[in-house]
């Protein structure tokens, strides 16, 4: 099973339930690594993708299914965000990073393959959408921004105009980018 993770926690994790249900891991830190990987062991991985579809729509069920005193609880240790740690709930982690999280991997997969992302304004957009939101009120200063693509939009007004592509927008303020401006905020990812 080929596992493409950038926070060494949850890779760590995942790596060791997967591996105790009996399922080899190859687990890498980003997707350019997770590509190369792939490559180095594409008989191994081909199995792996129908793995994880068996696994996906049992995860996203037991999410929504977590009784609110889980998810109002508070994760054990701060998660860094820019240069600022933060104390998530549970229920952070699952409604928003667990969404974001494999967006942003389908981002660095395309990327590092040269594959474009099939992406519409109903699956992507409303994931594109929240991290604006997120990233607006996090600053808090006025702005007007432009983002092109099919996740693309406007928002805001007045302010600080940026334009730019809406996947370039989320790897910017995910870190993964250069920023300056408005666009040094970052969320989490």
């Amino acid at each position: 099973m080929l596992l493409a993770e950038d926070s060494d926690f949850f890779r760590s994790q995942v790596t060791r339930f997967l591996s105790e249900d009996g399922y080899p891991v190859l687990a890498a830190p980003d997707g350019e690594a997770a590509w190369e990987l792939l490559v180095k062991n594409l008989d191994k991985v081909r199995a792996v993708v129908t793995a994880m579809r068996a696994i996906g729509p049992k995860a996203a069920r037991l999410r929504r299914k977590m009784p609110a005193f889980i998810r109002s609880r508070t994760m054990p240790g701060a998660m860094m965000v820019g240069d600022a740690q933060e104390r998530w709930t549970f229920g952070f982690l699952f409604d928003i990073i667990l969404t974001r999280d494999p967006f942003m991997h389908r981002l660095d997969i395309s990327r590092a393959t040269g594959i474009p992302l099939q992406a519409t304004p109903a699956h992507e957009g409303v994931i594109v959408d929240d991290i604006v939101r997120e990233w607006a009120a996090r600053h808090g200063r006025p702005y007007s921004l432009s983002l092109s693509g099919p996740a693309g939009g406007s928002w805001g007004g007045e302010g600080e105009h940026i334009t730019m592509d809406a996947f370039d927008f989320c790897r910017t303020v995910s870190g993964r980018g250069p920023a300056t401006g408005l666009l040094s905020q970052q969320v989490p990812f």
